[in-house]
C-alpha cells in the first residue's frame, strides 16, 4: 500500500513539473531609446515605469536589462488641437506601438498598437495624459504579453 501511494505521489509530482515547464514564462526587460521611440524626454521615465508595470503584472519582468527579449514602444502624434481661451487646452491623439524584440536577431517577435487621447493645459500635460492610459490591466496589453510569451516559448 505504501509503495502504491509513493508511486502515485511521484507521478503527480512529475506531472506537475512537466506542466510547469510547458507554461514557463521567459523574462522580458524594458528598453526605450530616445532616438527610436519618439517619446519626449520629459515623459521617458513615466513610460518606462508604465511598461515595467505591464510586464511585472504579467509575471515576466526581468530585473536585468540584458535579457534576450525586451519590450519597447514608439509614440507617434496623429493629431493635435489647441483650443484658445483663458486656459488654453491642448487636445491630442497619438498612436503607441508596442514591440517585443529578440535582441540577438533584432527581429520583432510581436507587435500591437493603441490609439490614445490626451487633454491638458500644455502640450506636455496632454502628452502625459496619453501615457497615463497605459494600464497594466488593459486587456489588449495583457493579451499582447501572453501571446508574446507563448511565441517566445515556442521558439
Amino acid at each position: 500500500m505504501k509503495k502504491i501511494f509513493l508511486l502515485i505521489s511521484i507521478c503527480l509530482i512529475f506531472s506537475c513539473l512537466c506542466h510547469a515547464q510547458e507554461t514557463e514564462n521567459l523574462p522580458i526587460s524594458v528598453r526605450i531609446t530616445a532616438e527610436s521611440s519618439n517619446i519626449p524626454a520629459s515623459q521617458h521615465n513615466l513610460v518606462q515605469s508604465k511598461l515595467k508595470a505591464i510586464v511585472s503584472r504579467n509575471g515576466i519582468a526581468s530585473e536585468s536589462d540584458t535579457t534576450r527579449y525586451y519590450l519597447t514602444c514608439r509614440y507617434d502624434l496623429l493629431e493635435k488641437h489647441i483650443v484658445p481661451g483663458p486656459p488654453s487646452k491642448y487636445f491630442q491623439t497619438a498612436q503607441i506601438n508596442f514591440f517585443i524584440i529578440d535582441s540577438e536577431s533584432q527581429e520583432i517577435v510581436l507587435s500591437t498598437e493603441m490609439e490614445v487621447k490626451g487633454v491638458g493645459n500644455s502640450e506636455e500635460q496632454s502628452t502625459m495624459a496619453c501615457f497615463r492610459q497605459l494600464s497594466p490591466s488593459n486587456p489588449k496589453l495583457v493579451e499582447f504579453i501572453k501571446v508574446a510569451n507563448r511565441k517566445i516559448v515556442e521558439r
